[in-house]
């Protein structure tokens, strides 16, 4: 039986989540690491325009405060069918985050 793994990305404003997501978004479609992509996300095209952005030399915009996406990415692990899972990204803004880690 193969193990689900989830990976949750959150922080602060300004902390890079989304340039980071999308780098990894990058090297997981290449199977540039140990990593690589286990079907395609349904975001597709969300990652898609942002990793274009990214390789112009743009980093991506600060997300707006009402969005509030759910991005998940599947994987696995390129030398084993054992470890597979989901990168999820919820795409809010960094200071949403910081408002519900102040009221918990």
């Amino acid at each position: 039986m193969d193990k689900q793994h989830s990976v949750l990305v959150i922080g602060g404003s300004d902390a890079g989540k989304t340039n980071y997501i999308l780098r990894l978004w990058l090297s997981i479609k290449d199977s540039s690491g140990l990593l690589q992509s286990d079907g395609l996300p349904d975001e597709l095209e969300y990652l898609r325009s942002g990793v274009e952005n990214l390789l112009t030399g743009k980093y991506a915009k600060h997300t707006a405060h009402d969005v509030h996406n759910r991005i998940t990415i599947p994987f696995k692990h390129v030398s084993t069918n054992t470890l597979s899972g989901n990168l999820v990204v919820p795409d809010r803004a960094g200071e949403k985050w910081m408002e519900i880690y102040r009221k918990r």
